[in-house]
C-alpha cells in the first residue's frame, strides 16, 4: 500500500513505517513538501490538530491514504505549576472509498527544558532553533534526526518512536471505523 506523507523529514517517514508495521500493514511512504497552513511552532493542541489535517490535505491525491504529523506545543498553568508540553499529533486523510472523515491521533508528551521554552517564548523562533541556541545541541536540524526527545533521553526515544503512537492512534480510529478495507489476520484478537 501506498502512504502519502506530508511531509519528507525522514523521522516522520519512519513513524509512519512504524506504525503500520506494528499492525501488520506493509507500506511504502512517499514524502510530500507540503505546507502545514499553521505558524511555524503552533502553541496550542487546536493549532497542531489543524496543521496535521492540512499537511495530510495537501498530501493527498484523492487515491492513496495520506497522512500529515505536526508537532507542537501545549502550555499548561496549574496553581502549582506553569510549563510547556510538546507532542506530535497525526490526522490520517483516507482515499474516496473509504470517505472523506480525517482519523486522528496524538503522540505522548513531555515537558520542555526551560532554557528551550525561554527562547521560544522571547524570540518566537521555533523548538528546532532553540535548543540549537540555547546551546543544548549543537545540531541544528535535530528534528530530522533524533529529536529534542532524542537527545533528552540520550539516545533512548528517538523523534520517530516519539511520533509513532500519534500515527498508530490514527489509525486505530480508521481501523475501528472500517475494518473491511485491511487485512488484519496476522493481529491476534483479545480473548
Amino acid at each position: 500500500m501506498k502512504i502519502l506523507l506530508g511531509s519528507t523529514n525522514p523521522t516522520k517517514v519512519q513513524a509512519v513505517h512504524g506504525a503500520f508495521s506494528h499492525f501488520g500493514i506493509p507500506v511504502e511512504v512517499e514524502g510530500r513538501e507540503v505546507e502545514s497552513g499553521v505558524h511555524e511552532q503552533p502553541q496550542s493542541i487546536d493549532a497542531t490538530v489543524q496543521g496535521a489535517i492540512n499537511r495530510a490535505m495537501r498530501a493527498s491525491n484523492g487515491t492513496n491514504l495520506s497522512i500529515g504529523l505536526e508537532s507542537g506545543v501545549q502550555h499548561v498553568e496549574l496553581p502549582t505549576i506553569a510549563t510547556e508540553f510538546n507532542f506530535c499529533a497525526c490526522a490520517i486523510y483516507p482515499a474516496k472509498h473509504i470517505g472523506e472523515f480525517v482519523y486522528l491521533g496524538v503522540s505522548p508528551g513531555f515537558v520542555i527544558p526551560g532554557q528551550v521554552i525561554a527562547l521560544m517564548v522571547l524570540q518566537g523562533i521555533e523548538m528546532e532553533r532553540a535548543v540549537h541556541e540555547s546551546g543544548m545541541s549543537p545540531k541544528k536540524n535535530i528534528g530530522e534526526e533524533e529529536g529534542i526527545i532524542g537527545h533528552m533521553s540520550r539516545g533512548v526515544i528517538p523523534r520517530s518512536a516519539y511520533m509513532q503512537p500519534a500515527v498508530e492512534m490514527a489509525l486505530v480510529h480508521l481501523l475501528h471505523d472500517h475494518p473491511e478495507s485491511w487485512d488484519l489476520s496476522s493481529i491476534p484478537r483479545p480473548d
